[in-house]
């Protein structure tokens, strides 16, 4: 549900030119999702409908909300490349090269000339 509607609001913001704010923080899902959605990554959806009768109504939803997100385009940030890692590992990784910079200085330079 929470996923339907970040979805619908991410889609309004981009048919009509609003600045909505999506609610990511409503579910565990969509919360990890958020990155992708604002364009650090991939997406990609795989739709599972039910041909049986007593299944057309669940899979018409479901093919309606699929046809919903196809209306939805994730455009990358031109200044945050894709370097492979994820938003929490670039933030590690920085903390650790400041965290061996601050042990250097004090250690009194980099070891053997290199760059830390």
């Amino acid at each position: 549900m929470t996923l339907r509607t970040c979805i619908e609001v991410l889609r309004e913001n981009q048919m009509y030119g609003t600045n909505k704010m999506v609610p990511y923080r409503d579910s565990k899902l969509t919360h990890l999702f958020k990155n992708y959605f604002d364009g650090e990554g991939k997406v990609r959806m795989i739709v599972c409908v039910n041909p049986k009768a007593e299944d057309y109504e669940e899979s018409l939803q479901v093919m309606r909300f699929a046809e919903m997100t196809q209306e939805v385009e994730v455009a990358r940030p031109v200044d945050k490349p894709l370097c492979g890692l994820t938003p929490g590992r670039r933030f590690r990784n920085q903390a650790f090269r400041e965290e061996l910079s601050r042990k250097l200085e004090i250690r009194g330079g980099p070891i053997n000339g290199g760059k830390y």
